[in-house]
Formats: structure tokens, sequence, C-alpha cells
């Protein structure tokens, strides 16, 4: 009876897990919706533990799965990739599900304070004081937050406009608890699941009341501006290896002009356009010949690549910069 318990609160765990990373980008809507059921089958099993090493180790697997589905593209598994990316890939799997155990630990300790009754209640918060931290910290990695897995449903998340992105992931947590709470009143006979219910459906209903509201009275600029996606068909690994900056160079430009004639007036390039310092003195004709183009043509360039600052005197230098190697500047 044990190992049959054993096994079934395992299978709920790994439920919990697909059905929340299945409810994150890429996955389209109407997937998204399986983030306001996906942590019940995670609740049942931690309700019923009662040691911290049970309830985190029950977290772990649950948010492991999570992390596999949402974060495993992050080694790149291909042939030509970087060992030691694909090594910070692997590590980042089971790294990752580690933070979800700051919820878990404050919530078994919650219990030693407060009444059973609602200390799952108090999960939401604890939940946002580990998104908090995953925002502001040296981590800074926040694609996994709930309130930006709701991406794909543009009329849930107008309200972000006042309670921003943690406010969202509060309110998807609340609405798991009442669900779940509903749930588990049913199946005892209790009176209390019509109430748990309704109020899971009432928040849920107030926030598609409010979106709708918000997009039916957005006004749209009537400003436009026509712009164009530069995006090479290159190969990556290539790209970061070969360092060649003319024929690169070359290549957006020439699709940059198409662009151009077709009435741009704004170009994006790739957020890796250039694979090196750019604008670290080393290669000014290459980006004499962007700064050309540009005025030439009267566009506007938005772009990304790596960069880099040099400091002399240490005085003045931000809090984050780093010794050189030789010591002579920061």
């Amino acid at each position: 009876m044990e190992r049959s318990n054993k096994r079934k609160d395992i299978l709920l765990l790994i439920m919990s897990g697909i059905l929340l990373g299945i409810s994150f980008p890429p996955f389209p809507f109407p997937f998204t919706l399986l983030m306001f059921i996906a942590l019940i089958p995670y609740f049942y099993v931690i309700e019923k533990r009662t040691s911290l090493a049970k309830i985190n180790r029950a977290t772990y697997l649950t948010f492991f799965v999570f992390s596999v589905i949402t974060l495993y593209w992050v080694g790149s598994w291909q042939k030509q990739t970087d060992p030691f990316l694909m090594i910070a890939g692997g590590v980042l799997l089971f790294f990752n599900p580690l933070l979800f155990l700051i919820p878990s630990t404050l919530l078994y300790m919650s219990r030693k304070i407060f009444p059973r009754n609602i200390t799952l209640f108090l999960f939401p918060l604890f939940w946002v004081t580990y998104e908090y931290l995953y925002m502001i910290t040296d981590l800074h990695f926040p694609w996994l937050i709930l309130g930006h897995g709701l991406a794909k449903f543009t009329v849930f998340i107008q309200a972000a406009d006042t309670i921003g992105a943690v406010g969202l992931s509060i309110v998807v947590l609340l609405i798991n608890i009442f669900l779940y709470k509903a749930i588990v009143s049913f199946r005892k006979k209790r009176n209390k699941s019509v109430y748990h219910f309704s109020a899971g459906l009432i928040i849920f209903t107030i926030f598609i009341i409010y979106g709708f509201y918000r997009l039916s009275t957005f006004k749209i600029s009537t400003k436009t501006i026509r712009v164009g996606v530069v995006q090479p068909n290159l190969n990556p690994w290539n790209k970061w290896t070969t360092n060649n900056l003319s024929k690169l160079t070359v290549k957006y430009l020439t699709l940059s002009k198409k662009a151009v004639e077709k009435g741009a007036k704004l170009i994006v390039w790739p957020e890796t356009a250039y694979p090196v310092f750019l604008f670290d003195g080393n290669y000014e004709n290459t980006v004499d010949s962007i700064y050309s183009f540009i005025q030439e043509n009267n566009v506007y360039l938005l772009t990304g690549m790596p960069d880099v600052r040099f400091y002399m005197n240490k005085s003045k230098m931000p809090p984050h910069a780093v010794k050189s190697v030789n010591g002579n500047y920061y």
C-alpha cells in the first residue's frame, strides 16, 4: 500500500511538472490555460507531507520536470556546439529546480507558526519571494516566472499594467489553490467546495473582464513606421568562430538595402549580429561602413552585439567591472 501511494505521488508530481512546462511558450494558446490547474497535483502531494526533506524532494522532482521542458534548449544540443555550453546547459537543468525550494521551505516553516488550514494561502507570497530574488539578484533569469508564462494569454495579462508580472503570478497561484481546495472539499463531501471553486472562478472572470475592457478602450496610434527585419541564414557556430567581419557586414548591409528600397525607416539586425567587441577601437572600418550606410539612407538601426568598456581609473569604474589579466586596467 505504501509503495503504491509513493508511485502515485511520483506520477502526480511529474504530471504537475509537465502541465506547468507545456503551459509556457513556445507552446501555443490554449496550452497556457493549463497553468491555472498545473500545480493542483503538486499541492495534493506536499499537503500530505510533514517533513522538510519530503516536501523539498517532491518540489525538486516537479520542477526538474518543468525545467527540462522549458530549458532543454539552453545547452544547444548540436554537433557543432561548444562542449562547455552543453555542460552548462546540463548543469542548469539540475540547478534551476533548487531555487523552487525557497517557497517550499518557507511553506514548511509557516506551518510551525500558522494554522495548517491557511498556510497554503500564504504560498503565493513565498513563491513571489523566489521570483523577486530571481529577478533582482545576479541570477537574472526571470524567463520562468508565472506572469511571463502567460504571454500568449493576451486578455488575461492586461492587468499587468496595474499589478505587474509578479502580481499575475500571485493570481495564477491563488486560482490553483482555490481549485485544489475545491477538489479536496468535494472528495470529503464538504460544502466548502462550492465556495472555493466560485472564488477561483470569480478571480479568473474579473481579470478576463478587465482585459476585455482594456483592449476595447485602448487607442492605437495613427502614426506608423515601416520596419525592415534582417535575419541572414547563417550558421551561428561558423559566425562565432570565423570572425569574418567583411563578409558578414556585406551580408547585413545588402539585406538592409533591400529593406530600405521597400520603404523601411528602421532596420533591425539580430541580437548577436557581430561576434566581436565592435566598439573597442579595433574595428573602425566596419563601424564606419555601418554609420555611412545609416547616414546615406537616412534610417535607424537597432542591433545587438557584445560590448566592453575600459577603465584606467578604479574610482570611476562601475561595481561589476573586473581587472584585466595584466592588471593595467578594468
